[in-house]
């Protein structure tokens, strides 16, 4: 579901919404939506996790998505944040077979979401702060 507004459209996921630029598109594969600019050469995909009795430790979670993707996780290249939605994100930026690729955990109680950017190329910085903008404007409603 998404509505537009003021430049922007507000995508809504089963717990979480996120803001992005109104010319990106949005498909949705295997319940996993994709945003991105038709005129750019990347994608931002957003896997939305929830269970039950059970909270989800998001640094667990990114090294999981890491390893399952043949990628070694090295805590010292992790940045953790606090979105000003209050949630708590961690994220890593690696390149493999010449592929820019970021990945953030966001996470709260018994739900996370995985948001992956890859591309083509390393965003420049109008890119970078278009994806920087969608990330943080990203809310978990409660369940």
């Amino acid at each position: 579901m998404q509505s537009e507004s003021g430049g922007y459209q507000t995508f809504q996921g089963p717990f979480f919404s996120i803001r992005l630029p109104s010319h990106w598109e949005i498909e949705v594969i295997e319940n996993m939506p994709a945003f991105f600019d038709p005129e750019g050469n990347g994608v931002l995909q957003v896997a939305a996790l929830k269970r039950q009795g059970q909270d989800y430790d998001i640094q667990a979670e990114l090294e999981r998505y890491l390893a399952q993707n043949q990628i070694e996780a090295d805590p010292e290249r992790m940045s953790r944040f606090r979105l000003p939605s209050g949630l708590n994100g961690i994220a890593v930026e690696y390149i493999v077979d010449n592929r820019f690729w970021m990945v953030n955990a966001l996470g709260a109680g018994n739900q996370c979401l995985l948001a992956i950017y890859n591309s083509d190329e390393v965003p420049d910085q109008g890119m970078a702060m278009l994806i920087s903008e969608a990330l943080a404007s990203i809310e978990f409603m409660h369940s």
